[in-house]
């Protein structure tokens, strides 16, 4: 018997973690890979019991029930093995949560990053893997007074709020033919939920029974909403949400008696899941998270107590999901936060899967140093100072993903012209007055297919919904596209979007990148500058007072960079530029703070600038395409650091590091057409132009604001 007494705290889980695996696995669906135990000993190892002696330690006391079942495995790339109980099985063996293999991760990556193909379905098995790791981590540094009092509150918020809910009593009563509010049923008992998962989880200073089945209904409950959070992404996740976005906008500012009857189906179905608080994907996730949820539950026994443990689960997942309540709230961070676990498991996939990092998730001590401690009376989770140089390495790791990878020039014109695609055969089809046909078990092979799935008032993902819903993936819109594009093909209608769509089916150049890089940016910042009078008094047109300090701190900083432009031309303005970052950005910042360009809408408000670089180069088309590149993490970023918590910027100059980097970053790209090609000098021109452009732009959308 290994002795790990002596070891600290996050070793001795592992350890014993390891020695209360199995280490062989049961035939099934779902890939098993035996237990990492060090050499990879036999396969035929027995398997520990949960009540037995581990290093040392009984957990017998603990309530923990024999552990009957085997431990599930997936193989994963990154995190190595993953166990999954029987229930998470359960999820993941939908119909529903499989059409996650066919939802790529990262849209349009791969026409640039080939390997790149990572599915929303693996992701989300790692993301997971990473909230158990943090809830486990969690719960175990904490003081045990801390532990057991958010306990406390995940039972008043399941007796109290959950189970006192007309909800909780529809399902009770539609999942059980017997009483379901017997005493056997209720009970805070955890015999029924003997998985190994969650026996290595239970933290050490769990006291009875009650606490260790709370423990592990917030454990699995949290384990369940990492496992769901992506379930509702459309086909190529944010391409294909932008877009309705977009069609969304457009429509709604039309009058109501203009719009035809295909454009008011549209609306009633999509403003079903585009709540202003949260996106698309988001909503209709959390539908079909309640519908796969209900599955997992029918999937047990009838009038059985874990039937019963399952209707809790299902309940508090949907809390954890809705941001719901103190514990509600608090697991939700570890899902949804500035340093959660669905970043870290996308950051280290999506570098390994572009090579442009390891592929191993090198995070085992970031993960151990998480805590649950309270503050006041406000409980929170957060990581150790002792793991700073671990925090400071991701955030550094993830703009390098959006910076070479998500931000990558022709990753963000490939997506773009999908969702160009998009918005443009959607809005051919809805202005059309013609009737549409109602809908078979198969998905119509035209774009209306996009929302169509979705309408409620067909059926709540139900029989020919469900058979609708799993083909509504990236191959779907694939094949529709192409559809559309042999179509024209034929009819020589259409010839800008056909354009596009053959660039995205056959990844055939067509638009050219004005600027790749800073480097090749840089002509277009200076014009920019270049092409602001020497006399433009920027308090004057902004007629401010100076009482906002951000305002005047944004003032100053273009007054700065227009000064050192003028005294010293471009010589200074590089100096500059080399501490502060480029003009640009700090003028779009001011411009946002006063609320005169919000930055999302800058393709717009530029779009007389890049009407006149479409004339002038005569360019047969010119699109842009936002992006703005955030640090990810702010000064104020919370760190434990001697039972209390203290801000990032207290230990570190990592936020001001990554917001530096960010000012260095291109806010937009912009590409053009000419069929008969472009070369690299009308290319510099043509940089230079749009600076001197964008400038007599935003001069009339100042002069024209009262601020």
């Amino acid at each position: 018997m290994v002795d790990i007494s002596r070891l600290p705290l996050y070793l001795r889980l592992n350890t014993a973690a390891l020695l209360g695996h199995c280490c062989d696995s049961q035939a099934g669906g779902v890939s098993r890979l035996p237990s990492p135990v060090s050499d990879r000993q036999s396969q035929a190892q027995s398997h520990t019991s949960a009540n037995e002696s581990v290093g040392g330690r009984d957990l017998s006391r603990l309530g923990a029930p024999p552990v009957t079942r085997k431990t599930t495995w997936v193989a994963d790339p990154i995190h190595s093995s993953i166990p999954v109980s029987a229930l998470e099985k359960q999820v993941i063996s939908t119909q529903i949560f499989n059409r996650l293999h066919n939802i790529l991760q990262n849209s349009t990556v791969y026409l640039t990053y080939p390997s790149n193909r990572t599915s929303r379905f693996s992701h989300s098995i790692g993301c997971l893997h990473i909230a158990g790791e943090i809830c486990k981590y969690s719960f175990a540094n904490a003081q045990a007074g801390h532990g057991r009092r958010f306990l406390d509150e995940v039972k008043a918020d399941l007796l109290d709020r959950i189970e006192a809910s007309e909800a909780f009593s529809a399902d009770a009563d539609r999942h059980f033919s017997a009483d379901p509010d017997s005493k056997t049923l209720r009970a805070l008992e955890p015999d029924a939920l003997d998985d190994p998962v969650y026996a290595n989880a239970a933290p050490p200073w769990i006291a009875d029974a009650q606490q260790r089945y709370l423990f592990i209904l917030a454990f699995q409950a949290l384990r369940f909403s990492a496992l769901l959070h992506d379930l509702g992404h459309p086909p190529f996740s944010h391409v294909a949400e932008f877009a309705l976005g977009k069609l969304l906008g457009n429509l709604n500012q039309k009058p109501p008696d203009e719009l035809t009857e295909r454009e008011k189906r549209f609306l009633r179905i999509t403003t079903q899941y585009t709540p202003k608080s949260i996106a698309f994907h988001e909503g209709l996730g959390r539908r079909l998270a309640e519908h796969v949820l209900n599955d997992v539950v029918e999937s047990t026994p009838v009038n059985s107590k874990i039937r019963y443990d399952a209707v809790r689960l299902k309940h508090l997942t949907l809390s954890i999901l809705d941001n719901a309540s103190i514990p509600g709230r608090v697991l939700h961070e570890i899902v949804a936060g500035s340093l959660d676990a669905d970043r870290l498991d996308y950051v280290p996939r999506d570098l390994a899967m572009s090579g442009h990092g390891s592929s191993i998730a090198e995070y085992g001590r970031l993960l151990a140093s998480t805590q649950l401690l309270y503050v006041g009376n406000t409980p929170r989770v957060a990581f150790s100072v002792r793991a700073l140089s671990s925090i400071e390495e991701f955030f550094r790791r993830r703009l390098n993903l959006y910076r070479y990878v998500v931000f990558h020039h022709r990753v963000a014109k490939t997506d773009g012209l999908l969702m160009e695609a998009i918005v443009s055969l959607a809005t051919k089809y809805l202005a059309s007055k013609e009737s549409e046909e109602d809908s078979t078990r198969l998905l119509p092979h035209d774009i209306s297919g996009l929302w169509s799935v979705l309408d409620p008032a067909a059926a709540v993902f139900r029989d020919r919904r469900v058979h609708q819903y799993i083909q509504w993936d990236d191959a779907w819109l694939l094949g529709t596209l192409r559809h559309h594009y042999f179509l024209m093909l034929s009819s020589g209608e259409d010839a800008a979007l056909k354009i596009q769509l053959e660039e995205i089916l056959s990844n055939k150049r067509h638009y050219y990148s004005l600027y790749k890089r800073l480097d090749s940016f840089v002509p277009v910042d200076e014009a920019l500058i270049a092409a602001v009078p020497k006399d433009f008094s920027w308090r004057g047109v902004l007629r401010t007072t100076g009482a906002n300090s951000e305002l005047s701190e944004r003032i100053e900083t273009v007054e700065h960079y227009h000064r050192k432009f003028i005294d010293e031309g471009l010589a200074g303005l590089r100096r500059v530029r080399e501490i502060h970052g480029l003009f640009v950005q700090h003028l779009l910042e001011l411009l946002a703070i006063v609320a005169v360009l919000p930055r999302r809408e800058l393709s717009s408000v530029a779009q007389p600038a890049l009407t006149q670089l479409r004339d002038h180069f005569k360019f047969d088309d010119v699109i842009a395409i936002p992006k703005v590149l955030r640090a990810g993490v702010t000064a104020q970023f919370e760190l434990i650091a001697d039972d209390t918590v203290i801000p990032l910027n207290s230990v570190s100059r990592l936020a001001d590091e990554l917001r530096q980097a960010t000012l260095l970053f291109p806010p937009f790209y912009v590409y053009v057409l000419r069929q008969s090609g472009v070369t690299e000098d009308e290319l510099a021109a043509a940089r230079k132009f749009l600076g001197t452009a964008l400038w007599q732009s935003l001069e009339s959308l100042l002069q024209s604001q009262e601020v």
